[in-house]
């Protein structure tokens, strides 16, 4: 670090980059006593000193100075906090939700967003987080949950030689904290919350969204935790799980229940279109598929039969391909044809049961 107790000045940083890319606490100073913007920007955009000191992603020494320091834009800030986010930018959702959502976001409610699954609710979940916040946790709801995991609450420490207990915050306080540390807009995301028992772990929340200024938690350290206006609460919801008619009337009260349902025709067609980029693994067959504007699904289905001939056919395992593409689809209904192939493939002929090799 430069010697000179005047501000950090661009030069200075251009001059100790090097030693900057080694030294974390050189890094840290540096942001603290930065001239200017600009300083930042060049340590974090063209540099990437956050990355190298604090990892590809999550909240390190470097980044931690950047979203407390008064310099910092919230583009900035943006920037350091969503470090390793792959959301995609696109929002495919129609135009009317997402503006729904972020109406009631701004008013201070909380958001369900619920549908079918593979609709894409957690995908625009965390869209919608990036948009009306800094940075935001994900967290995926399970059987087991208690208040404990949204509010906070008493865990055992089993450091040192005797067993002690200390306090743990919940998603949501943990929320809280960051908010009020870094002075910014923060989201949390409870996904697929109907895996919980809603009733049992939203019970301390729905006082806290009726009361604000109630104490819903207390640290270690004596912090009290409160619900903070500056936190945006959006909670995920898998129609098939559980019916919005079967939740009780305390979360349709006092959240935004948004629907994932309808989508134009091409947003349709992008959301298959990701699904199988995703989760299909790419060989030639599907590549040249995918070339050809087609989208191609292929099940392999095992029959198992005895070794006898019908027609002088044996039984073997069957493979079945189904492509479809927006005109040849469109083709094959009007004119009441389907759009299905079956292949048969190769038999076992050999005595006795025949073999479902390759399924």
């Amino acid at each position: 670090m430069s010697d000179s107790s005047d501000d950090y000045t661009l030069e200075d940083a251009k001059d100790e980059v090097g030693i900057l890319r080694r030294v974390t606490d050189d890094v840290v100073e540096a942001i603290q006593s930065a001239e200017n913007e600009k300083v930042l920007e060049f340590l974090i955009e063209e540099e990437k000193l956050d990355v190298i000191h604090d990892g590809e992603r999550g909240l390190g020494q470097v980044r931690r100075a950047v979203l407390v320091s008064p310099l910092a834009s919230d583009r900035l800030k943006r920037i350091v906090s969503l470090r390793g986010d792959e959301t995609p930018e696109e929002i495919l959702v129609p135009n009317d939700v997402e503006r729904n959502a972020k109406v009631a976001l701004e008013t201070g409610k909380p958001v369900v967003l619920y549908g079918p699954t593979g609709t894409g609710k957690t995908t625009f979940a965390k869209q919608l987080a990036r948009e009306t916040g800094i940075g935001y946790t994900l967290n995926t709801a399970t059987p087991s949950w208690t208040p404990s995991d949204i509010i906070g609450g008493i865990s055992p420490d089993y450091t040192g030689d005797s067993l002690s207990y200390r306090t743990k915050l919940g998603c949501v306080s943990e929320a809280v904290q960051r908010a009020r540390r870094f002075d910014v807009e923060y989201g949390v995301i409870l996904d697929e919350i109907t895996r919980a028992d809603i009733s049992k772990i939203f019970g301390p929340l729905y006082t806290a969204i009726e009361n604000p200024h109630q104490t819903i938690f207390e640290t270690d350290e004596g912090e009290t935790i409160e619900l903070d206006e500056r936190v945006n609460i959006i909670c995920t919801m898998n129609m098939s799980d559980r019916t919005v008619n079967e939740l009780d009337n305390a979360i349709t009260r006092r959240f935004a229940m948004i629907e994932l349902d309808e989508y134009e025709e091409d947003k349709r067609r992008q959301l298959f279109k990701d699904w199988i980029t995703t989760h299909v693994p790419t060989t030639p067959t599907s590549e040249k598929a995918r070339f050809s504007g087609y989208s191609s699904v292929t099940t392999r289905v095992s029959i198992t039969a005895t070794n006898r001939r019908r027609k002088g056919r044996s039984c073997g395992s069957v493979r079945c391909t189904t492509a479809t593409s927006p005109s040849s689809s469109a083709s094959a209904a009007g004119k009441g044809e389907s759009t299905s192939t079956t292949r048969p493939m190769r038999s076992d002929r050999r005595s006795g049961p025949t073999s479902s090799r390759g399924s």
